[in-house]
């Protein structure tokens, strides 16, 4: 969901290290584009949740994207309906306002050599199991 929003992958910057593995562990999360709706953030800071328990389900997440997806669409069923604590019309305008954003979007950077898109095996011998 960051990189959809920043137009960059995640961490693109930072040598993907054992470092940052810690940092992440930690707390550290990617930063979001100028104008990404609160409400997007919010979900996919849910999804990043280090605790399993506290992120949506699947089926959840579904339900959410529809209610947006629909909302944004003008649906007038939605406009009016709240669910997840927001009206569709007040959804519809969140991402009408973000989406004058884009085209602001810079999709060129730099990017860090150690920065590797692909699994590898960290291991770390002292840290607390989070299950």
């Amino acid at each position: 969901m960051a990189e959809l929003s920043t137009g960059k992958p995640l961490f693109y910057s930072r040598k993907h290290d054992a470092n940052l593995a810690l940092e992440i562990y930690n707390g550290i999360r990617p930063e979001f584009g100028k104008g990404t709706p609160e409400i997007y953030k919010e979900l996919a800071y849910k999804c990043m949740n280090v605790d399993s328990n506290q992120r949506p389900t699947a089926n959840e997440l579904r339900n959410i994207l529809i209610f947006w997806y629909c909302s944004s669409h003008g649906d007038k069923e939605f406009q009016e309906e709240e669910k997840f604590g927001y009206k569709g019309k007040d959804i519809k305008a969140m991402f009408e306002e973000a989406d004058k954003e884009i085209l602001n979007i810079s999709t060129s950077y730099e990017k860090n050599p150690g920065a590797i898109y692909s699994s590898k095996v960290f291991t770390f011998n002292n840290l607390k199991n989070l299950n």
